[in-house]
């Protein structure tokens, strides 16, 4: 291979590591536009555009979106969405990976310190899902006092291990009542405390869960129990050389019926064919008869 080759290849892993670490920073102190929103690079889908509202769902990306006020919520999203009317969004939603119990909490009482909201349900929530997995409650709170509106949501991811995702949504200006604006916000959203400026929905430990790491000691019996049957499974798991299945038990063989001593029966009696010979010449007689 030449090195033009390989410095080709190069640059295009250089480009796709870079394109999946790449960081979407939405602004929102100023003004919470959508087509300013969409035109960050955002990764979106449209699914719904009716009268004068207009829905997308998020891809999984890195998302930065700085408040009113100044506080940064930063993390790697699964998913999300955003509602629009008359061109401005008036919800946006945005989840984190899973986590286990302990990292659940600290990702959420960070987020409540950050914005004023207070702890107490958090506590209570803590104590409740102690030893109950899957079968925990989830958890929800918010901000009404922020502009946007903000709030937090514990939520099961349905797995043991990794038993929960944090969701973030935004409201902004949804009752017309609400004639709250940025310069609102700026001026009367909690300030976040020292240090707390920014804040992530990721583990504190830096580490991305995935769900298969909680099978991992599953799938190492599956590899072994592989292995003593001389099976191969594909990328998605499929075996590629079933064992062959194991060979029927031989039927024991049938006895025979003895055979008879007496003639079978002929399928045609020759009493019958007696009488037709008969039959048949006495009508011949009878023809010749009244010919004469």
């Amino acid at each position: 291979m030449s090195q033009k080759h390989i410095g080709v290849g190069m640059l295009a892993l250089l480009m796709t590591t870079l394109s999946a670490y790449a960081q979407t920073r939405l602004n929102l102190t100023e003004k919470h536009d959508l087509e300013s929103v969409l035109t960050t690079g955002l990764k979106y889908k449209e699914y719904n555009h009716r009268d004068k509202r207009r829905h997308f769902s998020l891809e999984s990306q890195n998302i930065a979106l700085t408040l009113p006020g100044g506080t940064t919520i930063q993390s790697k999203i699964d998913n999300g969405s955003i509602t629009a009317r008359n061109g401005k969004m008036i919800f946006l939603d945005i989840t984190g990976g899973i986590l286990p119990d302990d990292e659940a909490y600290q990702v959420a009482l960070t987020v409540h310190k950050a914005f004023g909201i207070p702890v107490d349900r958090l506590n209570e929530w803590k104590d409740a899902i102690k030893g109950k997995g899957r079968d925990a409650p989830t958890f929800s709170n918010g901000q009404n006092g922020c502009y946007p509106n903000v709030f937090i949501e514990i939520l099961s991811s349905m797995n043991t291990k990794y038993p929960w995702m944090i969701r973030m949504s935004f409201s902004w200006n949804v009752d017309d009542d609400d004639k709250r604006d940025e310069t609102w916000g700026k001026t009367n959203n909690p300030k976040p405390p020292t240090g707390l400026a920014q804040v992530s929905l990721d583990s504190p430990t830096g580490k991305i869960y995935e769900l298969k790491d909680a099978y991992a000691h599953l799938i190492k019996e599956q590899d072994a129990l592989d292995h003593r049957l001389g099976q191969v499974r594909d990328a998605n798991g499929h075996l590629i050389n079933p064992p062959p299945f194991a060979p029927k038990k031989a039927s024991e063989p049938t006895p025979s019926r003895p055979a008879s001593s007496e003639e079978p029966a002929s399928s045609t009696p020759w009493s019958v064919i007696a009488g037709l010979l008969v039959a048949a010449t006495g009508l011949l007689w009878l023809l010749v008869k009244n010919r004469k």
